[in-house]
């Protein structure tokens, strides 16, 4: 039989298995396979021959393990789940007996795609969703007490045993059916209509977001939440703005996430989730994504995998409205993706889809070549419905046999970490709609490591590239003021205008000594030159309509220049919550600030020197990240060539609050490191007499 016409046979396959399973069991057929397909083989082909022409037998043989009986990742899904394929058949045949179509088409979606998913699960995990659910009931719970109780169950519990329970090999038919049918419930909802049904399936369908335990979340939610939202829908709810709105009052008041959550947080169950008091950008997303999806709202998880100008990543909710997106976590708002102002740069923007992604990086090279944040096979790049992208080109690349990709990479503050790649073409390379501005690492990976194929390469704000190769032929001096630069800090100096400070020997501030903050105020401590004078109170009075924002009052003498003088705190802010009291203005903590309510028009705070003193300057800090440069501490300048290259060390000055390096290259990326304390470092560039963050 000619090869041609024996593939085109193959491609017949109901016809085929229609024939053969009228006299013979599929069974037999799925439990002999890899023999029976051994010896078509065997006889089929001959090394040193041609093709022999096979008997007819044996061609209708080979026709029958050729053909499948459902789609391809079907049966790769069944293959997988083991003695639990009777489970995943029942679901596929269920409704293919029945004829309901779409129903049949959403079973082979869910399991098609179950590929690796599942759940850790052991007594440790079990005590932790149990515990964390009791701690959520608790009254006075806020968002410092449930990191500190997080954290605690980290150190007290062992996650290291766990188990691992595939869906495919576990998942109960009754579970699918169940979850098709309340998918399909919701179908014709408002929230739904426009949908493809592709959409359908990868939106509202899915039953699981995470590697969450598995659970029956769907009658729970309506349950839990639906009285309170069929109120509001039919008190005028009818917009998915006003859905929104409506799932905000559910919960506490203002929004009390966390980022500094435990490494190896486990995802909670849906059960933990909808009593929810406090938790990161991850719980919050998998919060409404349950809601969401219980009454047809189709809701996608979107990402960064790292800021492009700070440390750590971000998650939320993408809504899917027709052809745009937009954006929604719990405590927030609806806003198309586009208006959407993150606080930090995009560097990508990737969707967690439920169905298998080709083009995906994992979907065409192997896990061991692929970075962490990469190697899942379905994610999906939506970097373009967020912000402007570009192409950035990258030619020259060092050491080009390495690797046939090449992989961009941000700085986390410690570490590239690698966001986007593609395949080079020989010693050149262009990756696609990638965010800026910003700064690029490209990179192989290379036996777990990233190694450097070039130099960081700067996208500016016209998306023009410039790669960063330190000149050291060319060397400058450069004038440091921080290691760090908060995005806030700026907000938080400006949160000080039209302030004023007033010195006096009287509790009530007769006659006192009156200085205007000037409208440029830094972001580090400031000056105030007294110029003489003998007085015993000290204090800050904010511009009204403020939150009077401020992080340290300090008090030199005249009598010994460069002396603190020392005091208790006094002054009447009304403060909204415990975590800011009027104390922290002089406790000698940078991190820490007093802050008080808008609407109290009377405001200030200071401190009572005891007596009458003479006072040669006053110096404050506002609300403050404590990156600025600190006198006593030890700092070093790196500049990047292939690593961090050493360019001194030095210890900074109380006074000068500056650091000056000099034969520093030109054209170099640029990073100072706090040796004495502290975790924010940032990169950055010099330019005309100025750092500039990236």
């Amino acid at each position: 039989m000619p090869l041609w016409l024996l593939a085109s046979l193959c491609s017949c396959g109901r016809w085929c298995k229609k024939v053969l399973t009228e006299h013979l069991s599929f069974a037999f057929f799925r439990k002999s396979l890899a023999a029976v397909r051994k010896s078509i083989y065997f006889y089929a082909y001959n090394s040193n021959q041609t093709m022999k022409k096979p008997p007819l037998i044996i061609t209708l043989l080979l026709l029958a393990v050729s053909c499948a009986r459902y789609p391809s990742a079907v049966e790769r899904t069944l293959r997988f789940a083991g003695e639990n394929r009777v489970e995943l058949e029942r679901v596929m045949e269920r409704y293919r007996e029945s004829g309901e179509e779409e129903k049949y088409r959403a079973a082979c979606f869910l399991i098609g795609n179950m590929g690796r998913h599942g759940s850790k699960d052991g007594p440790a995990l079990r005590k932790y969703y149990s515990e964390l659910s009791a701690f959520y009931d608790r009254p006075d719970v806020d968002v410092r007490s449930l990191y500190a109780f997080e954290d605690s169950l980290f150190k007290t519990l062992d996650f290291s045993n766990l188990d691992m329970y595939y869906d495919a090999q576990n998942i109960s038919a009754s579970y699918l059916e169940k979850r098709i049918e309340d998918a399909f419930s919701v179908r014709g909802s408002k929230w739904a209509e426009g949908l493809s049904f592709g959409e359908f399936c990868e939106y509202v369908l899915p039953y699981r977001v995470g590697d969450e335990l598995l659970e029956d979340w769907t009658d729970d939610y309506r349950n839990t939440f639906g009285p309170a939202l069929d109120s509001l829908a039919a008190d005028g709810f009818s917009t998915l703005e006003n859905f929104c709105i409506a799932v905000n009052g559910l919960f506490p008041q203002p929004h009390r996430s966390y980022t500094g959550y435990p490494s190896g947080k486990p995802s909670p169950a849906p059960s933990s989730l909808k009593r929810i008091a406090g938790g990161t950008c991850e719980d919050y997303l998998g919060l409404f994504t349950y809601l969401g999806r219980s009454y047809g709202v189709p809701v996608a998880t979107d990402y960064t995998p790292q800021w492009a100008n700070h440390s750590k990543n971000h998650s939320w909710c993408g809504v899917i409205r027709g052809d745009s997106t937009y954006h929604y976590t719990v405590g927030g708002w609806l806003s198309p993706v586009k208006e959407r102002k993150f606080t930090y740069k995009l560097s990508k923007v990737y969707r967690r889809m439920s169905s298998i992604q080709p083009e995906s990086l994992a979907a065409q090279l192997r896990l061991s070549e692929l970075p962490p944040a990469l190697r899942s096979p379905r994610i999906k790049d939506v970097s373009a419905e967020y912000m402007p992208v570009t192409a950035v080109s990258i030619s020259g690349l060092f050491r080009a046999g390495r690797s046939k990709h090449v992989f961009l990479c941000c700085f986390d503050d410690k570490d590239w970490v690698a966001v986007s790649g593609e395949k080079r073409r020989g010693s050149d390379v262009t990756v696609p709609d990638m965010g800026y501005p910003a700064v690029y690492l490209p990179a192989y990976y290379a036996e777990g490591t990233l190694v450097p194929a070039q130099y960081p390469v700067l996208v500016d704000s016209s998306a023009v590239p410039h790669t960063l190769g330190p000149d050291t032929d060319r060397l400058r001096t450069v004038h440091l003021k921080r290691k760090f630069m908060d995005l806030r800090a700026r907000q938080f100096a400006d949160m000080m205008k039209g302030g004023r400070f007033e010195l006096a020997d009287n509790a009530g501030f007769k006659n006192a000594k009156v200085m205007e903050l000037p409208d440029s105020v830094g972001y580090n401590f400031q000056t105030l030159e007294v110029g003489g004078g003998r007085y015993r109170y000290v204090r800050y009075v904010p511009k009204p309509g403020t939150t009077g924002d401020i992080s340290e009052i300090e008090v030199y003498g005249s009598d010994a220049p460069y002396s603190k003088l020392e005091g208790k705190t006094i002054g009447n802010y009304r403060c909204a919550d415990t975590q800011h009291p009027m104390s922290n203005a002089a406790d000698g903590d940078a991190l820490t600030y007093a802050t008080c309510m808008k609407a109290q028009t009377d405001a200030w705070t200071g401190i009572d020197l005891g007596k009458p003193v003479a006072i040669d300057k006053v110096c404050f800090l506002p609300r403050s990240d404590d990156n600025f440069i600190r006198g006593g501490e030890e700092y070093e300048l790196c500049y990047w060539d292939g690593r961090w290259v050493s360019l001194g060390r030095q210890t900074g000055d109380r006074w000068s609050q500056e650091l000056i390096f000099e034969n520093v290259p030109d054209n170099a990326l640029l990073l100072l490191h706090d040796l004495t304390r502290g975790k924010e470092e940032r990169i950055f560039t010099y330019e005309g007499g100025r750092q500039i963050w990236w």
